[in-house]
């Protein structure tokens, strides 16, 4: 757009302008505040040819700069701001890309939001010694609140000192200049779009003691190709770093529990995302268009996913989510993103909530997720054990499961069999050398156990007798190791651990109960009597020597029933 000659008019009660056009100059004069100037028809009297303006002089009296009044002006490449002013506005110079340098006078005791966003040109900040307000210390190219030790307006040759607290809302914002950053351990927060647009940033280094990132923080950074978001940061604010196309990693701590909305929509080159367990909550469109994205990873935390969270992921093929209870989420969670295509990992026990439940329900497969629990041994080389997942021991080296298959009333002695493929919930003894085993979880136990061990998945208090049975927990005494009557007074045991119970009966007054373990297929003796979840085995149960309940014998073998071996043959 191209000015008359030559123009003139007012900007204010007592202040005017005047713009000559053959040297591009706009000179502000007069005594007192200039207008405020806004959007659509509030725009500053030269806004119709502000690009044409290259130097504006504001000469002394005038007071303060308006809102806006060099909005846009693109090719303003110098500034004079006199000692008279004392404010200036909001978004005063916003997009003057080809500003390169700007002198803050020690009058100035307010500076508007934005007032030099997007001056993506500056190299050269310089706040006058002596003000009250700002400071521009060490020489940093920045404009720092003081008091608040926040900076306010940085540039690409900006150094963030150690001793600034803050780094505030639009400090470099659209400063397409700036290529890396690094900010020290003095800075706690990051605020509101405080690197948008930043397109050519490449690498930013943020320290544990930054608790607090802001919304579109980092929104648009094109160049940043990986982020380390540190462990002091607890949430991820909407849009943080929405459309960081570049993006090809994300590292989330797992401190942080909620990643709010569009928090990284648009991040097309990343590939994976893990959510930690701590995460409870994805936001709407968190990761929508993220269309490069193929595998999906969530803590098992989650509790609730957004409308739209994964819409468009167009190249996913693997989500896995390691929740029990399937997240509550609407069904367009997954919107053109193709699940019907993709497969979906879920906890072996879960399979059927996920199943029951949209938009999970229309993966095209679900799958039961292997786990591992770890199991630990104490010196005495044995535990109690329950776990609240199937298992599977037979490839664990050094460490063997027990289940308390029958009791001989006659010597007191608990026989222990050997099992492999465990059910969620059983009693255990685990035998190893002192310390911790990963035992993988099973894609689903269909093992049913005669068992006298009790599982405990919760802190149980336990009395000596309950109901007609007698219990007993491990532990060490007269008679070695073994299982030990409950004190009169009963007790406390742990979740994860198991106890013995026995009819009172059969008991038989006993304070201890000792163990024989056996080992594959063989030593159930000809007195035992073989009891299933505490009761007597009925006349038509029948039993292998692993303890699994058998309907009817078809393979030849040796076989359990009423306590005494049966062969078939």
């Amino acid at each position: 757009m191209v000015a008359m000659a030559d123009d003139s008019g007012s900007c204010g009660t007592n202040v005017t302008y005047t713009y000559v056009e053959s040297t591009h100059t706009l000179t502000i004069s007069g005594n007192g505040y200039m207008t405020n100037y806004g959007s659509l028809d509030n725009h500053a009297p030269w806004y119709s040819y502000r690009s044409e303006i290259a130097n504006a002089i504001i000469e002394n009296g005038v007071t303060s700069i308006g809102n806006r009044a060099f909005y846009y002006c693109s090719e303003l490449i110098s500034v004079t701001i006199p000692g008279s002013v004392t404010s200036i506005g909001d978004r005063a110079f916003q997009y003057c890309s080809s500003l390169t340098s700007v002198n803050i006078p020690n009058s100035v005791t307010s500076i508007g939001s934005g007032a030099f966003c997007a001056c993506s040109g500056l190299t050269s900040i310089v706040v006058e010694e002596g003000n009250s307000v700002y400071d521009s210390r060490d020489n940093c190219n920045a404009i720092i609140k003081t008091e608040y030790d926040e900076l306010i307006v940085g540039c690409q040759s900006t150094i963030i000192l150690n001793g600034v607290k803050s780094i505030g809302r639009v400090a470099f914002c659209d400063c397409s200049g700036l290529t890396s950053v690094n900010i020290p351990n003095s800075v706690t927060s990051i605020g509101e779009y405080a690197f948008r647009g930043c397109s050519g940033l490449s690498s930013v280094t943020i320290p544990n003691s930054v608790t607090s990132i802001g919304r579109t923080a980092f929104a648009v950074c094109s160049g940043l190709t990986s982020i380390t978001i540190p462990n002091s940061v607890t949430s991820i604010d909407e849009q943080a770093f929405a459309v960081c196309s570049g993006l090809t990693s994300i590292t989330i701590p797992n401190s942080v529990t909620s990643i709010g909305g569009s928090a990284f929509s648009g991040c097309s080159g990343l590939t994976s995302v893990t959510i930690p367990n701590n995460v409870t909550s994805i936001g709407n469109y968190a990761f929508q268009d993220c269309s490069g994205l193929t595998v999906v990873n969530i803590g098992d935390g989650i509790k609730t996913i957004g409308h739209e969270a994964f819409a468009n992921c167009l190249e996913l093929t693997d989500v896995t989510c390691y929740a029990e209870n399937a997240p509550k989420t609407t069904s367009d969670a997954f919107k053109d993103s193709y699940i019907e295509y993709v497969t979906l990992h879920v906890p072996a026990e879960s399979v059927s909530s996920y199943n029951s439940k949209a938009p999970w329900s229309s993966f095209g497969t679900i799958v039961p997720i292997v786990t591992e629990v770890e199991v630990t041994i104490g010196a005495a080389g044995m535990a109690t054990f329950c776990s609240s997942k199937d298992l599977d021991f037979s490839e664990v080296e050094g460490l063997k499961a027990y289940t308390g298959a029958a009791f001989n009333r006659n010597t007191g002695a608990l026989t222990m069999l050997e099992v492999k493929d465990v059910p969620a919930g059983t009693g255990l003894i685990v035998v190893g050398n002192a310390g911790s085993y990963d035992v993988p979880g099973s894609s689903g136990s269909s093992c049913v156990y005669a068992n006298l061990l009790k599982g405990v998945s919760t802190a149980t208090n336990l009395q000596q007798t309950d109901g007609g049975y007698t219990n007993y927990i491990l532990g060490s005494g007269a008679q070695g190791t073994g299982f030990y009557l409950v004190s009169a007074g009963g007790g406390t045991l742990a979740a994860g651990k198991a106890y013995l119970q026995i009819p009172t009966t059969a008991a038989n007054s006993r304070s201890a109960i000792s163990m024989e373990f056996v080992e594959g297929t063989t030593g159930v003796g000809e007195a035992t009597l073989l009891m299933d979840n505490g009761k007597l085995t009925m006349d038509n149960e029948v039993f292998d020597l692993q303890g699994r309940r058998v309907t009817m014998p078809q393979k030849p073998g040796i076989y359990v029933k009423n306590g005494r071996k049966v062969v078939v043959k």
